[in-house]
């Protein structure tokens, strides 16, 4: 998959199709493919997220003060809850199998969602969902 690819899967996600197409463009294109082998960590439970991260291929385990609550796969969204400004991450995401991913820079992911509040609700509401489980 090129990155023209990545950049149309991120599109089509229900997250950024809150945003108006030229953002959606925009926040797409400084996206980065980031490729994981088994066991290691996507994002680290307290520590500050530096990205919001689109699985495209693999899965992860979702561990939560060292116990697996959820396991996530392509087209699931992960580091919602430090990017929607929630709290730092509150959970590690751990690649179980070869992951593949896009990461969003949080500071273009923050922009977005200053600009747009359908984008910002959007997050919050992913976000909260995951919390309340």
């Amino acid at each position: 998959m090129g990155k023209k690819q990545d950049i149309s899967l991120a599109e089509a996600h229900p997250l950024f199709q809150t945003l108006p197409e030229e953002a959606r463009h925009r926040l797409a294109a400084c996206a980065e493919r980031i490729t994981l082998t088994p066991g290691e960590m996507l994002i680290r439970e307290d520590e500050f997220n530096h990205h919001l991260y689109l699985l495209l291929s693999g899965t992860a385990k979702v561990v939560m003060n060292g116990t697996e609550v959820t396991k996530i796969g392509a087209g699931d969204i992960a580091g919602e809850i430090s990017a929607s400004g929630l709290s730092t991450p509150i959970a590690s995401v751990i690649a179980d199998t070869a992951l593949t991913a896009l990461a969003f820079p949080i500071e273009a992911v923050n922009d977005a969602a200053l600009a747009h509040p359908e984008f910002a609700d959007k997050l919050r509401e992913i976000g909260m969902g995951r919390v309340s489980g």
